[in-house]
């Protein structure tokens, strides 16, 4: 799993910066079980997040709104094969 992070900050005035940014997590197609079984392969995904906000300019005081997965995908990030033991 990968976070990349982009965020940029502009002046809005002597005393406050404004600030917008967006954050991916990417997970590649992976396997959860030893012998990777087909049937617990996970496939491999991006969940995109935003933020904004406004802050001090001396970073003392920051208002942030943000989000997490945005698009509102459904993903697996981990399997479990279960069986009986009866």
């Amino acid at each position: 799993m990968s976070v990349n992070d982009i965020r940029y900050k502009f002046a809005l005035n002597d005393a406050f910066d404004l600030f917008a940014g967006s954050a991916f997590t990417y997970n590649s197609r992976m396997n959860s079980s030893i012998g990777s079984p087909a049937v617990l392969t996970i496939d491999g995904f991006t969940l995109p997040g935003l933020q904004a906000g406004v802050e001090t300019s001396d970073g003392k005081y920051r208002f942030t709104l943000w989000g997490k997965n945005v698009t509102n995908n459904y993903r697996w990030s981990s399997t479990f094969l279960g069986g009986s033991t009866r």
